[in-house]
């Protein structure tokens, strides 16, 4: 009994650590006081003092003067320690390496991409890529890489989260690939690994005091396909983390050859590689859909039908994701849409003559401006990991 005694005060002492944290996080902007938080939480000033004392032992917060208000002595405020540790993200796609490092205030204090130029994605010339782009980017920014103290991975395809594994990936050409024992073998700190859209919805969600804690879904074009989703921000993930792969659902019987040797599947249809292989199919090859756009801005006839196939197939993904998952918010981003932002509007003005607007009253949908999602959700996700390795250990 002293045992479960014991394993109950732990985990009590821990939810109510990450309860105090949040607090401060929520409130970075607005002064708060130890009696703020034990009147937000609905605890006693012992011990709010308490946990207040073994977080600042552990450097994650720290305490500073406040001006006074009035007659007395200044008021002492409690804030993150912003500088407590910093903490890496790195993401792999086709196309690119994406590298943040984000502090203890959730602000990226640096960010690089690498285009790749090779479709070779073996993994130990990957990490050491990517261990050169952080020592150069802590170089050019003036960190100090001996505070960066974990490290978060998002990749495409299906994740074993739990155990840093990449089942299977069929852009990279990976299948269990124990990605998350090589990143720490070769960084030398403790690593987490995950789907590179649920990481992306992360990144774009994480700072924002809207929708942190609401229901998001996140729409990602690029290289391929796919859907993460959070309600109550909380990750839906289903029985092996594949929630949200509709790359690869069908959108045509028998229809176009897809990336992962099936027909029919959506990615065939909206994503960069689906579309520069149509054109290919229909007599114009290209490499890239920066050839395709540039030939459709030239005036050249034979691109219109094909960005007008590929506008209204955006748009009827749009629509399939608000029927599917009713969230509050629909997100849509990924390399596709940040490089051609003028596709996005086209679909979204197809999208509005599709959709049915019983169904559409509610819904915010916003177009994501950034690339590096993926990578700052992963740094963000290695950070909260961090936190709870001190907070148990």
């Amino acid at each position: 009994m002293k045992d479960l005694a014991a394993q109950h005060q732990n985990v009590l002492r821990y939810n109510n650590s990450k309860a105090v944290i949040r607090v401060i996080q929520t409130n970075k902007f607005n002064p708060i006081s130890r009696a703020d938080i034990a009147k937000v939480l609905q605890m006693s000033p012992t011990s709010i003092t308490r946990i207040i004392t073994s977080l600042m032992e552990l450097d994650l917060i720290k305490q500073e003067e406040a001006f006074s208000k009035g007659v007395g002595r200044n008021g002492i405020n409690i804030c993150i320690n912003k500088d407590a540790f910093l903490s890496l993200g790195f993401a792999i796609d086709c196309d690119y390496l994406k590298i943040s490092i984000i502090d203890c205030e959730r602000c990226v204090a640096a960010e690089d991409i690498f285009r790749l130029e090779t479709e070779d994605y073996d993994i130990d010339k990957l990490m050491s890529r990517g261990k050169h782009m952080f020592w150069q980017l802590c170089k050019r920014e003036g960190i100090n890489p001996s505070l960066v103290k974990c490290m978060g991975i998002s990749c495409c395809g299906l994740v074993d989260y739990k155990n840093g594994v990449s089942c299977f990936s069929p852009q990279l050409g990976w299948k269990n690939l124990d990605i998350g024992k090589k990143a720490e073998e070769i960084f030398g700190m403790p690593v987490c690994v995950d789907n590179d859209i649920k990481m992306a919805l992360v990144g774009a969600t994480f700072q924002s005091t809207d929708m942190n804690h609401a229901d998001v879904t996140y729409l990602s074009i690029g290289s391929g396909v796919g859907v993460a989703v959070m309600y109550g921000g909380n990750m839906v993930r289903g029985i092996n983390n594949a929630a949200g792969e509709i790359g690869h659902t069908m959108f045509s019987l028998n229809g176009r050859l897809c990336a992962c040797g099936k027909h029919g599947c959506l990615s065939a249809y909206i994503s960069e590689q689906g579309v520069v292989r149509e054109c290919s199919n229909q007599g114009h090859p290209i490499g890239e859909l920066k050839e395709l756009m540039a030939a459709y801005h030239g005036g050249e006839e034979w691109t219109v039908p094909i960005i007008d196939d590929l506008t209204k197939n955006m748009a009827m993904a749009f629509c399939n994701m608000i029927y599917t998952y009713n969230s509050q918010y629909l997100l849509v981003g990924g390399n596709m849409v940040v490089d051609f932002p003028e596709l996005y509007e086209m679909a979204r003005v197809k999208f509005l003559d599709l959709i049915n607007e019983d169904f559409n009253l509610d819904i915010i949908i916003k177009k994501r401006e950034f690339k590096n999602n993926e990578a700052m959700g992963a740094a963000f996700v290695a950070q909260e990991q961090y936190i709870d390795r001190l907070l148990t250990t």
